[in-house]
C-alpha cells in the first residue's frame, strides 16, 4: 500500500504509542474502503483501548498505492502537539472530500457514550467524525472543548477555536461567553448560532436580547432563525426592533432546514422590506401594496425611487428638461388642468395608479425625445386623471386608467387645449393601446 510518511511530535505525553501495525492498516484499508478506494480516506484500526486513525491519501510515486500522511491517536494522556492539532482541523473536520466509514464511527459513538456518559456524547447524521473531535477534548482536561463539549454545548466547541477575546481562565460555559446564561447558550447550540458568538458585539447584544425579550431562548433555534438574528443584527437594528422582528418570523424560521429555504425566505422578507419603504413614499403605493397589485412594478420602483443617490440624479434630469416649458405648458383654470411631472416620484406614482407602461418612457423623458403631460380634474389635481404624451410637437396618446379611451367631452377640451399651445391634435388617434406583452409579468429579483 505504498510507503508510510509517519513523523509524529509529542508535548511531553505521559504514554508513550505503541507501534503502528502495518498489517492491520493495510487490513483495515482494504475492509473499510473496498468499494472506493480513491481519494483521503481517515482509517480506523482500533477502538478499544484507544482509537487508533490514520489519515491515507494517494501515492504520487506510485498511484496503486496510499501513503500515510498522518496518525491520529485518541488516548487519555497522550496529546497531539500544535501540528497536529492543525491537521485535524484542516484535514479531517474540515475536510469536505475526506472519506471515512460511518459505521466504524457508529461503532464509536455506542461503546464512548457507554463507558463515559458523562462526556455527553452527541451523534450525527452527516459529519461524523465530529464525534472524535468530542471525544479527543473529552479525554483532556480543563480546555475550552472540554468545558462545551461536557455541557452538551457540541456545535459551540466546534466552533470554539474562532472564538475572539478568549477568557483562558473560564471554569464554565457562561465565562467563555462573556455571561451568557446556560438557557441562552442551549438555544444558540447550532452551527449558525455558534458562528453568532465567536465575536464579542454579538454577545453582548444577544445578552441585551436575552434581558429584554427572554423567550426568543427558551427552546433551541435552528440555523435559520440565527443567521436571521445575525442579520437584523448587522442591519444595525436596536434590540428591541430585532426582538420584535424575530418573534413576528420565528415560526416561519422553524421550518426552514437548508440553505435553499433560507434563501428563498430571505427573497420575501426583502421584497416585504421594499414594498414598505415604497408605501413609506406615497399613499398611492400603499394603496396597491394592500390591493397586490404592484409586482409588476416592484423592480422599476425599487431602481428609481430606494437609492437616494439615483432617485436625485433623475429629480434634476426631469427639473432641466421640463424648466423652460413649465409656464407656458401648464394650465391651471377651468375644469381641468394640466400640469407637468417635478420629480422621478412624479412619474413613478403616475405608472402604477393608471396602470399602464409610463416608466419605459422615462428615458425617453430625460432625453428630450417626448414629453408627458398630466391632465387633472381641476377639483382634485393630485388624483391622476388622464396621461398624455407630446411627441415632435403632436398629441400622440392621452388615456385614462388602464389606457382606457378619452370621453368626446375630454377629446373636445384637449382639442382646445392643443390650439392654444400650438401643438398638433387629430381626436382619431387618441384610442386604446394594450399593455406591452413584455410589462405584463415583471419578476421580483
Amino acid at each position: 500500500m505504498g510507503r508510510a510518511l509517519l513523523n509524529f511530535k509529542k508535548n511531553e505525553p505521559s504514554v508513550k504509542l505503541p507501534e503502528a501495525d502495518a498489517g492491520l492498516l493495510e487490513d483495515c484499508f482494504v475492509k473499510q474502503a473496498e468499494n472506493d478506494p480513491d481519494g483521503t480516506w481517515l482509517i480506523i484500526t482500533c477502538i478499544t483501548p484507544y482509537i487508533d486513525a490514520f489519515l491515507l491519501s494517494d501515492d504520487h510515486e506510485d498511484p496503486e498505492s496510499k501513503a500515510v500522511i498522518a496518525r491520529f491517536t485518541f488516548m487519555s494522556g497522550y496529546y497531539w502537539d500544535i501540528g497536529q492539532q492543525a491537521g485535524f482541523e484542516k484535514y479531517v473536520l474540515k475536510n469536505e472530500n475526506l472519506k471515512y466509514s460511518h459505521a466504524i464511527l457508529d461503532e464509536i459513538y455506542e461503546e464512548y457514550s457507554f463507558r463515559y456518559p458523562e462526556w455527553r456524547l452527541q451523534g450525527y447524521y452527516t459529519k461524523s467524525v465530529k464525534v472524535l473531535d468530542q471525544i479527543y477534548n473529552c479525554m483532556h482536561m480543563d480546555t475550552v472543548k472540554e468545558i462545551l463539549y461536557k455541557a452538551g454545548l457540541d456545535e459551540l466547541a466546534f466552533a470554539s477555536g474562532d472564538i475572539d477575546e478568549l477568557n483562558l481562565l473560564a471554569g464554565k460555559p457562561s465565562d467563555i461567553y462573556d455571561g451568557l446564561s446556560m438557557r441562552t447558550l442551549r438555544a444558540l447550540n447550532c452551527e449558525d448560532g455558534a458562528r453568532l458568538l465567536l465575536k464579542k458585539r454579538y454577545r453582548r447584544y444577544i445578552q441585551k436580547l436575552a434581558d429584554s425579550f427572554p423567550d426568543m431562548f427558551e427552546t433551541e433555534l435552528n440555523n435559520a432563525q440565527c443567521r436571521y438574528i445575525k442579520r437584523l443584527i448587522d442591519g444595525e437594528l436596536t434590540p428591541s426592533e430585532t426582538g420584535r422582528l424575530f418573534r413576528e418570523r420565528r415560526k416561519a424560521l422553524e421550518a426552514i432546514w437548508c440553505e435553499s429555504q433560507y434563501e428563498f425566505f430571505l427573497k420575501l422578507e426583502i421584497k416585504r422590506d421594499v414594498l414598505k419603504e415604497l408605501a413609506d413614499i406615497d399613499d398611492i403605493y400603499r394603496e396597491f401594496i394592500e390591493k397586490q397589485d404592484m409586482r409588476r412594478y416592484i423592480k422599476e420602483l425599487s431602481f428609481f425611487l430606494l437609492d437616494e443617490k439615483r432617485r436625485g440624479e433623475y429629480d434634476r434630469k426631469i427639473r432641466r428638461i421640463y424648466r423652460k416649458k413649465r409656464d407656458f405648458l401648464e394650465e391651471t383654470e377651468g375644469k381641468y388642468s394640466i400640469l407637468l411631472p417635478w420629480t422621478i416620484n412624479d412619474f413613478c406614482r403616475e405608472a402604477v395608479y393608471m396602470q399602464n407602461c409610463l416608466m419605459s418612457y422615462i428615458e425617453a423623458v430625460v432625453n428630450g425625445d417626448t414629453e408627458i403631460l398630466f391632465m387633472r380634474r381641476a377639483d382634485d389635481e393630485k388624483k391622476p386623471f388622464i396621461t398624455i404624451e407630446v411627441y415632435q410637437n403632436r398629441l400622440e396618446q392621452a388615456y385614462h386608467r388602464y389606457n382606457s379611451s378619452c370621453t368626446e367631452e375630454e377629446r373636445e377640451w384637449l382639442r382646445a387645449y392643443c390650439a392654444r399651445k400650438g401643438i398638433a391634435f387629430d381626436g382619431t388617434d387618441i384610442d386604446f393601446v394594450g399593455i406591452p406583452e413584455e410589462l405584463e409579468e415583471l419578476p421580483f429579483e
